[in-house]
């Protein structure tokens, strides 16, 4: 492997606890510009990005409250020369009142180059005002500068602690754990959705590639998901397309989750089909609460409807593997998943298990530059 190619392992692998410190990044001294740092360091200080800064937000996306992350700056007392003043007064970066050495300035400047290239690994644009504003519901930032430390050029640093806040969510999705859902059995007063959650936490590191792995039970239900406006769906009703007496121990799954006559008699997928109108209005106006009317009917009609317009019961078999397995990647502007589990028949019961790959990072350009398989952490 190419020596510059950093895998994310520790990324994933990492344990955090609710408040996590980082590592110090040197800075040369008077340096604050990318272009001015070699390219060793800067690899070097991207790795550190990496893993002491970027890492810690995995374990933030199962707290309820931003992650904070409290980026500082401190210089040596040594005093910034005036062509330095003047470059860094013409960039952005005016001398504070009273600052005679001039030092303030550089740590805005240098507190800027970090932020600039942590924000770059995240593909995150930190000047596109609506992606920050995303993320900063999920992640605050704080830059405190800190001149005049002392003589010593061993000042010349950045340093960083990150902090969690909240409470732990109960229900999370991560690549380690299964989770298992349930609810009950809904009607059309609550357009059918019989598991509703909008805070499941996707605890993973920032765009890790996660296949989620859906097991229904028997009786057939419909799961819709939503991380953001370009990260959704909506599965098919998976399950038996008929109950135990119809189709035979032999192709039937596991226990019947059924209420009732299900367990025993008639095709689920009728029974759906004898309310179809009115289940296919229903899960078209929860969905529509999250992405519009215009794309929920494109859903529905794409996902649960066969090509006669029927609501069509997709059992798990080899040609329907691709229903049952769904590709997310971890956007770090959102915490988790809000979920609606459509469950006209029976109490809902649907487990979630994954399969992650995790980013490779390039450290001398700071872009993702492939994914390998997610390991998890040695106990």
């Amino acid at each position: 492997m190419n020596n510059r190619i950093k895998d994310f392992l520790t990324f994933v692998n990492e344990a955090a606890s609710p408040s996590a410190a980082g590592a110090r990044f040197q800075f040369p001294k008077g340096k604050y510009k990318i272009s001015d740092i070699a390219p060793a360091d800067l690899s070097k200080l991207r790795q550190n990005i990496a893993t002491d800064i970027l890492a810690k937000l995995k374990e933030g996306y199962a707290w309820s409250g931003p992650t904070e992350i409290n980026l500082v700056a401190s210089t040596s007392t040594i005093n910034v020369t005036q062509g330095l003043r003047n470059q860094l007064t013409k960039e952005g970066f005016p001398e504070k009142s009273g600052d005679k050495t001039g030092n303030y300035a550089l740590c805005q400047a240098r507190l800027k180059t970090i932020r600039d290239l942590m924000f770059g690994m995240l593909q995150i644009d930190p000047n596109d005002k609506n992606q920050m504003g995303k993320f900063g519901t999920v992640c605050t930032v704080k830059e405190t500068p800190m001149p005049d430390q002392s003589p010593s050029e061993e000042s010349q640093y950045i340093e960083s602690t990150v902090k969690y806040t909240g409470e732990r969510v109960k229900d999370q999705i991560n690549c380690d754990t299964p989770l298992n859902l349930s609810g009950s059995q809904a009607d059309e007063s609550k357009n059918f959705v019989g598991y509703a959650n909008d805070n499941v936490a996707l605890v993973a590191s920032p765009n890790t590639k996660i296949t989620l792995k859906f097991k229904p039970g028997n009786i057939p239900d419909c799961l819709f998901w939503y991380q953001n406006s370009k990260s959704y769906g909506l599965t098919p009703f998976l399950g038996n397309k008929q109950s135990r007496a119809s189709s035979g121990s032999g192709q039937y799954r596991g226990d019947v989750n059924a209420i009732g006559d299900y367990a025993d008699k008639g095709s689920f997928e009728n029974r759906l089909n004898d309310r179809k109108n009115l289940i296919i209005k229903s899960i078209k106006a929860e969905i529509a609460n999250f992405v519009g009317a215009g794309e929920a009917e494109r859903l529905v009609k794409e996902n649960i409807l066969g090509k006669d317009g029927k609501i069509s019961v997709r059992e798990e078999t080899e040609d329907n593997a691709a229903l049952y397995n769904v590709e997310v990647i971890k956007n770090p502007e959102s915490k988790g998943l809000k979920i609606r589990g459509f469950s006209p028949l029976s109490d809902t019961r649907f487990g979630i298990s994954t399969l992650c790959s995790v980013p490779q990072l390039d450290t001398a350009t700071g872009k993702i530059s492939g994914y390998v398989p997610y390991k998890p952490a040695q106990s």
